[in-house]
């Protein structure tokens, strides 16, 4: 994993050092303001002089990005927010820091400054940053984090330690004893529309996917059965470098849709790697180490694939399919409300239609905050009662009036469409914050490529209608110019082959939604003689009965948590294990981030 700590304080003869850090692997950067450390293959120093210091954190880049970071402007302008992952510019004229994430913020930064003004703290570890600082618990934040997997906003689980959202830059300027932090709007995404035609878009698309897939040699890829990693399957066997691909799947060995992920790969002739999930990765000790390296536990199984790529196959870089929402359409208006909703707006959808509300901003702004704000507290049953009856007076109105500043903030850069507004929160929240931690947890060993945040992919995709592009059509699109034998077959949620029009493959996804209800009854009523049919990857049964997890739970330091109920859930749970799983990890990512000290 690679990662980077700065730390500025005001006062020029300050010299002091950080406090010990939570790891002992960071290389000091000499730099004219404040103290740097970097640590992992994927943390560089691009530029250092008497001026300044330019480093990168984040995504694997070719020689031609690296070189391109050395031509930003000296302040965050137009030339930013077209790299890939996080830049940190120290300048020592000015004496100003800026960083920044990329356009999607695919590589987190937390920063706080101390209630005197004078100390700056910013990192892309959570637990790092906050170890920093004299930070207690944001119950607000935490309640988020647990709930939905994400904080709302800049919003973290601590008190006086924030982040940065996908639309921003961020300027530390030392005035004096005191320092000035400001955050700067970037609005690059989704405030335009695409004048294109869909043939021109699609041909447009394939180009630059055949371009960006061309750097995925000797790749791991995540491969699953949907739609984002069959795409980029695509575009690697279209530069022909599926001999040096290895493509890795994990969970259920025996269910459909890894059986379907290993008939894509055949078809292409790549070698297919399947692998159960490890119980190893379920212990303390093992938590506890990943926690250390990637700063979240919520995809301990994406840290062991990476391990298997590096020792086992010799990859290079590792790749999956995050990000691919923006492109593919999904995690939007359809996929919100009750399943009524959702089947009739994506019938408005797939006949061209558009939100009924759009037109009106004040409209548009109230049907955006319908589809997101939450509308009742949620009893979580990891928390302790004391704590639920503590904060459920108030929570909900402050979980609410954190939604709606940002639903009102996307408005004010200029986002004007329903679709858009819920773009882009899923995107800056769900997808940065929860679903990117699957790749976060991967690049502890390999080098992270993402082909789905190229800068000029993203525009393009984010400038289309939802219409044009909603479950995937825009995915089949590229697919069928440069590897069509891909769509021979189904989806993981469909039953009929990807190359059929996506309208009858959504028919055929409600009727495997209403045969998986009718067999998990069935599964119910029988007591178990009847089994369920295996159509997913997870496969966490073991955990039920798995001591080593129990432990887990055990090691939670917090006092907020009902490890009672924790267990007795465990034992109790039937059926599909995984939403278990991902609660817990939820609560140990917490833990560690609030308690983690130096050893």
């Amino acid at each position: 994993m690679s990662g980077f700590l700065l730390v500025v304080s005001a006062a020029s003869h300050d010299d002091r050092p950080p406090a010990p850090l939570l790891r002992n692997d960071y290389r000091v950067v000499h730099a004219p303001i404040g103290h740097l450390f970097l640590f992992g293959p994927n943390s560089t120093l691009i530029m250092q002089n008497e001026q300044g210091v330019l480093a990168h954190h984040g995504e694997w880049l070719s020689p031609q990005e690296r070189s391109a970071l050395k031509d930003l402007d000296a302040q965050p302008g137009a030339g930013w927010k077209t790299h890939r992952g996080s830049v940190i510019r120290i300048d020592g004229l000015s004496h100003a820091v800026h960083l920044a994430t990329d356009l999607v913020g695919s590589f987190p930064i937390y920063y706080s400054l101390n209630s005197a003004g004078d100390r700056f703290v910013a990192g892309s570890h959570f637990a790092e940053v906050r170890a920093q600082t004299d930070t207690e618990m944001d119950p607000i934040g935490c309640y988020e984090f647990l709930t939905k997997g994400f904080t709302v906003g800049a919003r973290t689980i601590a008190n006086g330690v924030h982040q940065l959202t996908m639309q921003e830059t961020l300027t530390v300027s030392i005035k004096g004893d005191t320092i000035d932090v400001h955050a700067r709007s970037h609005p690059d995404l989704w405030t335009s529309e695409s004048s294109a035609t869909p043939s021109e878009t699609h041909d447009r698309l394939t180009d630059l996917w055949l371009s960006e897939t061309a750097l995925l040699d000797h790749t791991q890829l995540m491969m699953s059965a949907g739609w984002d990693s069959r795409v980029l399957l695509a575009g690697i066997v279209a530069n022909r470098l599926e001999d040096s691909l290895i493509a890795y799947s994990h969970g259920d060995v025996d269910g459909r849709e890894l059986r379907i992920a290993g008939r894509l790969c055949e078809a292409v002739h790549a070698k297919h790697t399947k692998a159960p999930l490890a119980r190893e990765l379920f212990a303390p000790d093992m938590a506890h180490r990943i926690l250390a390296e990637v700063d979240t536990y919520i995809f301990p199984y994406w840290w062991q694939a990476a391990s298997v790529g590096l020792e086992n196959h010799h990859a290079h870089k590792i790749t999956g399919g995050l990000y691919g929402p923006i492109l593919g359409g999904h995690n939007n208006v359809p996929d919100k409300g009750s399943n009524s909703h959702r089947l009739l707006a994506l019938a408005r959808y797939l006949a061209g239609g558009s939100h009924p509300a759009n037109g009106n901003l004040d409209a548009t702004v109230a049907a955006a905050r319908e589809l997101i704000v939450p509308h009742k507290y949620h009893w979580q049953w990891c928390v302790a009662d004391d704590v639920h009856e503590h904060q459920a007076p108030w929570m909900l109105q402050a979980v609410q009036a954190d939604m709606e500043e940002c639903i009102h903030a996307y408005s004010r850069t200029g986002i004007r469409t329903v679709e858009n507004i819920v773009e882009a929160f899923e995107v800056d929240h769900r997808l940065r914050q929860y679903i990117n931690g699957q790749l976060l947890s991967g690049s502890a060993h390999l080098p992270a490529r993402n082909p789905f945040t190229n800068p000029e992919t993203l525009r393009l995709a984010a400038a289309q209608p939802l219409s044009s592009k909603v479950h995937n059509i825009l995915h089949q699109a590229i697919i069928k110019r440069i590897a069509p034998q891909l769509l021979r077959h189904p989806m993981a949620a469909t039953l009929i082959p990807a190359s059929a029009p996506i309208s009858l493959q959504e028919v055929t996804r409600i009727q495997r939604i209403l045969f998986e209800g009718v067999a998990a009854r069935a599964h119910t009523m029988s007591k178990g003689t009847i089994k369920k049919p295996r159509l997913g990857w997870p496969a966490f049964g073991f955990l039920k009965n798995h001591q080593p997890f129990h432990d887990l739970v055990d090691s939670l330091q917090l006092p907020i948590w009902d490890k009672d109920r924790m267990h007795r859930t465990i034992y109790a749970a039937h059926g599909n294990l995984h939403p278990i799983f991902d609660m817990i990890a939820r609560c140990k990512t917490l833990d560690y981030r609030l308690t983690a000290v130096h050893t």
